[in-house]
């Protein structure tokens, strides 16, 4: 497998459990950038601590709306 070193990442769905667990790997070395509708306090992405790094950054959109993205 090959390593991410120094990127800047697109994560569709980001609020998710997978986007989560996905973003706790990667977050020490890049720049994430979540993507979701609705980052909402019951979504699992604060079950982790991704959204207090500095490393990461959220989008609340819809990616089918070329106008919002």
């Amino acid at each position: 497998m090959t390593s991410l070193h120094g990127r800047r990442v697109l994560i569709t769905g980001g609020a998710g459990f997978i986007a989560a667990a996905l973003s706790e790997r990667l977050v020490a070395e890049n720049e994430l950038i979540l993507l979701d509708l609705d980052f909402g306090p019951d979504k699992p992405i604060h079950f982790s601590s991704i959204l207090d790094n500095p490393n990461v950054r959220t989008f609340e959109a819809d990616i089918r709306d070329a106008t919002q993205v």
